[in-house]
């Protein structure tokens, strides 16, 4: 990583200094980190959540929290199936191992520069 900045300050009048600067950075080879045995993600086109719709939101008929993990749908009433319904369990408490794809296995990390 480096880092560089360069200013000039300049006496314009009496009690008033005028700096000019420039500020910069650039990564090389930097590391990056990948991790292999993530559980697959939802494509957008089938993510039955709408932006900004939080799991276990308010309910959008009654007003009260909502049971995503029990009900199987989101707060504004869609039903929540395939890969986004296994995400959903997982982030409900289930064990993410069966679906990982190396099962068996927990966090396998990818490290490499780039």
């Amino acid at each position: 990583m480096q880092q560089w900045h360069f200013d000039i300050q300049h006496d314009v009048f009496r009690n008033t200094v005028a700096t000019i600067s420039y500020v910069g950075s650039k990564g090389t080879k930097l590391g990056r980190k990948y991790e292999l045995n993530q559980l697959h993600p939802v494509p957008l086109s089938q993510n039955p959540y709408k932006p900004g719709e939080p799991i276990n939101g308010i309910d959008a008929n009654t007003g009260l929290p909502h049971d995503d993990c029990g009900t199987l749908q989101t707060p504004s009433g869609v039903a929540i199936t395939g890969q986004a319904a296994i995400n959903l369990g997982v982030a409900c408490g289930n064990d993410p191992n069966p679906f990982r794809p190396f099962g068996g296995y927990g966090s396998i990390m990818r490290l490499d520069n780039g």
